[in-house]
């Protein structure tokens, strides 16, 4: 799952997790956080810890175990298109167009949630 926003990302989880019930399927939410050029790219101008602290609470709720995995990055699309394993299914809340259609033209397995 990549997050959107947060209501498009916990209609995404609750898909995702349902799709997922039953088959041992791992499930990982991928968040990229970007990280201006006038910072280090190690030095986010929000802390690392507090955006986990957000995202461990936004998978919180489920009936499910996620890891979550932010990605300090300068460009997210690329940086998302990037950490996808070749074999990933996709689920990603419809706040992110752009980015969906950019992953369908890679060949990726993709289930948009809206």
């Amino acid at each position: 799952m990549i997050f959107t926003d947060v209501e498009g990302t916990r209609a995404a989880l609750t898909a995702a997790a349902g799709l997922a019930q039953g088959l041992g399927l791992p499930l990982e939410l991928l968040a990229a956080r970007v990280v201006p050029y006038p910072l280090p790219l190690n030095e986010p101008p929000v802390s690392v810890e507090f955006m986990e602290g957000a995202m461990s609470r936004l998978v919180g709720d489920l009936d499910a175990e996620v890891s979550v995995n932010i990605l300090l990055c300068r460009d997210p699309d690329q940086t998302l298109r990037q950490a996808l394993g070749p074999d990933a299914l996709v689920v990603i809340g419809g706040g992110k167009p752009k980015l969906a259609r950019l992953l369908q033209s890679d060949g990726r397995r993709l289930i948009v949630i809206h």
